[in-house]
């Protein structure tokens, strides 16, 4: 596998990227924790019984069902920009529901707030993998990993705090200042390390690529990932268990997650 070396590497590793990206995902991985301990006070804001305030978190999670389509938008268009676009839809959707608290724009900003973590995630994760060297992965992504545990342990206390003292919108008017304060931050990354060409080819080696049938190759042909066209890579997820194993395991770990928050929240 061909690493990523030279001053984008050392850029995009740097502390003050890194801060970025972990105080970035903070403020996203907020938006999502720390509703839950106080469902029963947004329902209450809200004038709605506790089983609605509960359906907007099915919304939110059915968002991420379009991360199939972020994903390539931010081959296309650039991690970044895909970044931004994250931060931006967490900025609206926490506007909206400090501005206007009502039912039906509450449905629209949960909305917002599941694909703003739909989007971001995966750039963030592709902008990283593109620039950081292979031996160094594994602790950068540990440093960003930090957010989850952030969020609770720092997010839900200030989200109480501010509750008791201003009422349940301002919680979503800090998150909304602090998106765009990660917007500025994250607009001043260094931009995406430029594609690698056929000189810089590698393989996928990882243990899916046998059932796949597929061998990768990073020259730019304009036909999705990395040079892999969409019937063919279709075609090898199609005859393939293990990715969708994966998949199903995945789906079930965050219904189990989602439902005991629910709960506690409730």
């Amino acid at each position: 596998m061909g690493e990523s070396t030279g001053p984008q590497a050392r850029t995009a590793a740097s502390a003050g990227a890194l801060g970025t990206i972990l105080f970035s995902r903070t403020i996203i991985n907020s938006s999502f924790r720390v509703v839950y301990p106080f469902l029963p006070v947004i329902s209450r804001g809200l004038s709605v019984p506790l089983t609605a305030v509960s359906f907007l978190l099915t919304l939110r999670a059915l968002a991420g069902l379009s991360s199939p389509f972020f994903g390539p938008l931010s081959d296309r268009y650039g991690r970044r920009s895909l970044m931004l676009a994250g931060l931006g839809m967490l900025a609206m959707g926490s506007a909206l529901i400090a501005g206007r608290p009502t039912y039906g724009v509450a449905t629209l900003a949960f909305v917002l707030l599941g694909l703003s973590k739909t989007a971001y995630d995966p750039a963030m994760q592709a902008y990283l993998g593109d620039a950081v060297p292979y031996h160094r992965r594994g602790r950068v992504f540990g440093i960003t990993e930090l957010s989850w545990s952030a969020a609770w342990l720092v997010g839900v206390p200030a989200t109480g705090f501010l509750i008791e003292r201003a009422g349940w919108q301002t919680p979503f008017v800090a998150l909304a200042l602090l998106a765009l304060v990660s917007l500025f931050f994250t607009w001043r990354l260094s931009p995406d390390q430029p594609r690698r060409t056929s000189s810089t080819a590698s393989r996928w080696t990882g243990p899916f690529v046998p059932p796949l049938g597929l061998s990768v190759s990073t020259e730019p042909s304009g036909r999705g990932l990395d040079g892999v066209s969409g019937r063919r890579l279709t075609t090898g997820l199609r005859h393939s268990r293990g990715p969708w194993l994966g998949l199903v395991v995945g789906l079930l770990f965050m219904f189990a997650i989602e439902n005991v928050f629910v709960v506690y929240g409730a």
